[in-house]
């Protein structure tokens, strides 16, 4: 009889024990998916909060996308929505970021890694809340270059823990954080010639000292550590990045690459960190405050002494500045209009010319 009795109890464990493996496959996808958008709703939240004037794909219809020149992600576009209206292209990231704000364009498509980056900075930007997929940022090599597969041993010699540390510290707003390491070690094995994307912050960029900077950067210097090289950086714009690589002027590309099977056709990549295609656009509140007036911080010559002021390069008019006030602080030159505004919206400047 106690036979009989543990032989039921053991066919209704067995029987529980069915019931939830069953009820966790069903739930599982369920979780998966309530997991994503919980991380998804994270990001966005974490990422300046804004609520953004665009909602759905839906919204896109007869607006204006833009994304770099080079991209190959307008079918990505319009596969969400086939009632996109134009695409435009342009050759830095802070040239969109200006034509976005100034509603010549709706939209702009980048890599989540510049997209949080862009909203954490301008309050009036907010990220689309639907993305356009994932993938991974990469370094492009030559189709059949075996220096990738020694790139790519070294990286993951690297470990997860740094490579999460420095994507915090880049993408983070601590700025005295983000310093790269010196070229100090021997070369013993030689210099590899980068051509490096110079206007695609924070991965690469040129920084407040001239010189080339970033999460791409200081991912790649990690590597040659590793395998004793020193890399030698050229900037570039992005449209010419890969071109560089195959055309043998360079024998890596970085510059917030992200990877794409049109891409891996043509090149070899190291991937190097989880990435997606996210769109930014302007936030409701941007839309809304373009109604009222703005009243300047500064209102009188007086109130520039010791600001910073800005004017493009080869512009002969730091005396006429100050003329109007000798206690005027640094002048600053830029290459673009749309590197002033960006300083002068992110603290950097005071003013500009």
């Amino acid at each position: 009889m106690k036979k009989q009795s543990r032989s039921i109890n053991r066919t209704r464990f067995l029987i529980v024990l069915l019931c939830w493996a069953v009820i966790l496959s069903v739930m599982m996808p369920v979780m998966t998916a309530f997991t994503t958008t919980i991380s998804a709703q994270a990001e966005a939240s974490s990422s300046g909060g804004q609520e953004p004037e665009l909602k759905s794909f839906a919204d896109l219809s007869g607006k204006t996308v833009a994304m770099l020149t080079g991209a190959p992600f307008e079918e990505l576009v319009r596969e969400k929505n086939p009632d996109v209206g134009e695409i435009q292209y342009f050759s830095t990231v802070a040239d969109m970021q200006l034509a976005l704000k100034s509603g010549k364009i709706d939209a702009l498509l980048n890599n989540n890694a510049v997209a949080t980056m862009m909203v954490n900075q301008d309050s009036s930007l907010a990220l689309f809340p639907e993305s356009l997929g994932e993938t991974n940022f990469g370094y492009a090599f030559a189709k059949g270059d075996p220096e990738r597969d020694r790139w790519q041993e070294a990286y993951d010699r690297i470990g997860e823990d740094r490579i999460n540390e420095l994507w915090d510290i880049w993408l983070g707003t601590d700025e005295s954080k983000k310093v790269l390491p010196a070229q100090d070690w021997a070369g013993a094995n030689g210099t590899v010639r980068i051509a490096a994307c110079d206007s695609v912050p924070p991965m690469s960029y040129v920084g407040d000292n001239g010189e080339l900077t970033g999460f791409d950067i200081a991912v790649m210097l990690e590597i040659a550590r590793d395998l004793d090289i020193h890399l030698e950086f050229t900037g570039m714009e992005f449209s010419s990045v890969m071109a560089s690589v195959e055309s043998g002027k360079a024998q890596v590309a970085n510059g917030s690459i992200v990877t794409s099977e049109e891409r891996k056709k043509l090149m070899d990549f190291v991937n190097y960190h989880d990435a997606s295609f996210v769109l930014v656009v302007r936030s409701e509140e941007e839309t809304a405050s373009q109604q009222s007036v703005t009243v300047p911080e500064y209102t009188n010559f007086s109130d520039l002494s010791g600001k910073t002021v800005a004017m493009l390069t080869g512009a002969p008019f730091e005396e006429l500045v100050r003329e109007k006030n000798p206690d005027v602080g640094e002048i600053q030159y830029f290459s673009t209009v749309a590197d002033m505004q960006l300083a002068l919206k992110s603290g950097k400047i005071d003013a500009l010319l």
